[in-house]
């Protein structure tokens, strides 16, 4: 209401939430949240906060999502009048699972990560080499061969020659020759949740996965040969042979999907005739 009087008038809130209505007092609505704009009319209605312990209260609690409680308030339950409206980010069920590489599982030296997620767009992957009798929690916190990336609005990650080279790069202290040494490898996925009304953090964690870099690798069913042909034939590759000598095909991407030998020939085909800029990195 914007006046100090709401601290001196029994007053009531009503809140419209699935499947009912709620009526609750301004106290028992806002906790110990009780803002100053109850008491200075100059400050915004928004800087409210939700009583969490309310939240809980209600019958089912609420899905994740971002929700609009509007206000209406007097002394009289029946005729109540708009006040304002506070935007809440309601945080719940968020799962974040490892799809590959499955753990216990052997990989290429430059493998494919994958994870699924529900609640969240923005994530973490830490993956840590493990020494003999290792936690793997220890691994993902302390080891020295560490890797960490920030990822947002996507749920892979293809490694490349040499270390990562995506935005967000936190760490990089993995040995690459050209990709991850033979070894044992652990990795988790966390994803952040960031509520956007109190600016409070909350971390999700994937379980721990554990693969292993053999001699050899593994065999990805990809012809490097072919797929260095077929991208020969784009002007200004002509020297790929010899750029990608002792490299090895792990998978195709094409305009951010996974694509196949003939998807690759195809956009290569599409290119021809237009003007465009090649590059390489490792």
């Amino acid at each position: 209401l914007g006046n100090e009087s709401i601290l001196r008038t029994p007053l009531f809130a009503g809140l419209t939430v699935p499947p009912g209505r709620h009526f609750i007092s301004v106290n028992d609505f806002l906790g110990n949240n009780i803002p100053s704009f109850l008491k200075n009319p100059s400050v915004n209605v928004d800087q409210a906060k939700i009583n969490k312990d309310f939240v809980k209260r209600l019958s089912g609690g609420l899905p994740s999502g971002t929700f609009s409680f509007d206000i209406s308030a007097g002394t009289d339950p029946a005729a109540l009048q708009p006040c304002g409206s506070i935007t809440a980010e309601v945080l719940s069920g968020a799962t974040v699972d490892l799809i590959i590489p499955a753990n216990g599982s052997e990989s290429s030296s430059l493998p494919l990560f994958q994870w699924a997620a529900v609640g969240g767009n923005e994530f973490i992957l830490t993956v840590a080499k493990l020494k003999p009798n290792q936690s793997h929690e220890d691994a993902l916190r302390t080891s020295s061969q560490r890797m960490v990336i920030n990822f947002n609005n996507t749920t892979s990650y293809q490694t490349t020659a040499g270390g990562p080279v995506v935005p967000g790069v936190q760490e990089n202290n993995l040995t690459w020759n050209p990709g991850l040494a033979l070894g044992e490898y652990v990795y988790r996925v966390s994803m952040l949740q960031r509520d956007p009304i109190t600016n409070t953090q909350n971390t999700v964690n994937s379980n721990t996965a554990v693969f292993s870099v053999k001699e050899g690798g593994i065999n990805t069913g990809l012809n490097t040969q072919e797929i260095i042909a077929i991208l020969s034939t784009i002007p200004g590759l002509s020297n790929l042979q010899d750029l990608m000598k002792g490299y090895s095909a792990t998978g195709i991407e094409i305009d951010g999907k996974t694509g196949n030998v003939e998807e690759l020939r195809g956009k290569v085909k599409s290119l021809e005739g237009k003007t465009y800029k090649v590059s390489i990195k490792p």
